[in-house]
């Protein structure tokens, strides 16, 4: 215990702490928020099973026309959410690696 004379021996490390925890908490914020975005699927749409014509094109760099015109000859299986179509994903991957092993690269 401590008499106002003669300090605690660890109150000698109060100052060191504060300062310790100074540096420590923004560079643990920073960690834990860098660990939280690396959990965060990079792509929204990877773990969708149905897509929209625009969606599609974003993800396999295509235009959205060529989605619309192989569901339309039956080549992507396709379904309807109301007046939309969509296009199942493993449809089209399995439609594109057809074309890649065949080399006409979908053309």
């Amino acid at each position: 215990m401590s008499d106002g004379k003669n300090p605690n021996f660890l109150d000698l490390f109060d100052p060191l702490l504060d300062r310790l925890v100074e540096k420590l908490v923004p560079r643990l914020r920073e960690k834990i928020n860098g660990t939280a975005a690396a959990i965060q699927p990079k792509d929204p749409l990877a773990n969708k099973r149905w897509l929209f014509a625009e969606q599609a094109a974003a993800v396999f760099g295509m235009s959205k026309t060529w989605f619309e015109g192989r569901g339309r000859k039956g080549e992507i299986t396709t379904t309807k959410a109301g007046r939309r179509v969509l296009f199942e994903r493993q449809s089209i991957e399995e439609l594109l690696e057809r074309h890649k092993k065949g080399g006409n690269n979908g053309h």
